[in-house]
């Protein structure tokens, strides 16, 4: 009875652990979708009223009449086509797709760019002569093949002030599986970024470090037992102004 006790209560703490993780993760998406739509709107009311101070400016001076003939035939063509050509390029951009470490695509949807990757590392031993090692052990040593990260995920931009990233883990033995989920607003008013979701911990230059730029295919123990590797938050990072 015991046994069966200790097994239901680790089932149940699990499950427990499962729905505090993910519970929250839906409300900081939304808050993040919602927070880079606002700042995606001022962005562009701010663009709006730039542009209209420039055509009340160049209107003035096509008043004035010791600039009047400058300013027409030279200035205002000049920037109404650089203007009209900024918007065709946004408007038109062309479909394109490439492979560099990963699968780019831009053009599909309007305003977004996608790159789809992934990454496999299998973890394999053999051993040869093993009997006097066993026996002094008193262990069976055996070989294996292990399926150590088989990872896909899907990152990319939407306008210019959101960045997201979705990667998941297939193998069994390397949970959690949900590896980042996480929305990054970027090119705010301030010289900050707001990172929202799950994402890896900016703690220790081994934790921080991708997988698939470590020295060894496992981190220090030191590394993953005391630095968590990723967690759900929310993380205000940028560089501050430099004084000279």
């Amino acid at each position: 009875m015991e046994k069966g006790t200790g097994t239901f209560s680790a089932q149940a703490d699990f499950e427990t652990t499962v729905k505090l993780f993910f519970a929250p993760l839906p409300v900081f998406l939304l808050a993040a979708l919602w927070l880079g739509s606002v700042v995606a709107g001022a962005q562009t009311v701010h663009e709006k009223m730039q542009e209209g101070l420039l055509d009340f400016d160049e209107r003035d001076s096509q008043d004035s009449p010791a600039k009047a003939d400058e300013t027409v035939e030279k200035e205002v063509p000049e920037q109404q086509t650089e203007r009209q050509d900024e918007e065709e390029e946004e408007e038109k951009k062309p479909f394109d797709m490439y492979w560099d470490e990963g699968l780019y695509i831009s053009g599909l949807w309007e305003n977004v760019r996608v790159k789809i990757g992934g990454d496999i590392q299998n973890d394999t031993a053999g051993f040869a002569n093993t009997d006097s090692a066993a026996a002094l052990l008193d262990t069976d040593i055996d070989g294996g093949v292990e399926w150590r990260r088989v990872r896909g995920y899907i990152e990319g931009a939407i306008h210019r002030n959101i960045e997201f990233k979705l990667r998941y883990d297939f193998s069994v033995s390397n949970p959690p599986n949900l590896k980042d989920a996480f929305i990054n607003l970027v090119n705010l008013p301030l010289p900050l970024e707001i990172t929202v979701g799950r994402f890896r911990a900016p703690l220790g230059l081994d934790g921080y470090t991708g997988a698939d730029d470590t020295v060894f295919l496992e981190r220090s123990t030191m590394s993953s037992a005391f630095l968590p590797s990723r967690n759900t938050g929310v993380l205000l990072h940028g560089e501050t102004p430099r004084v000279a």
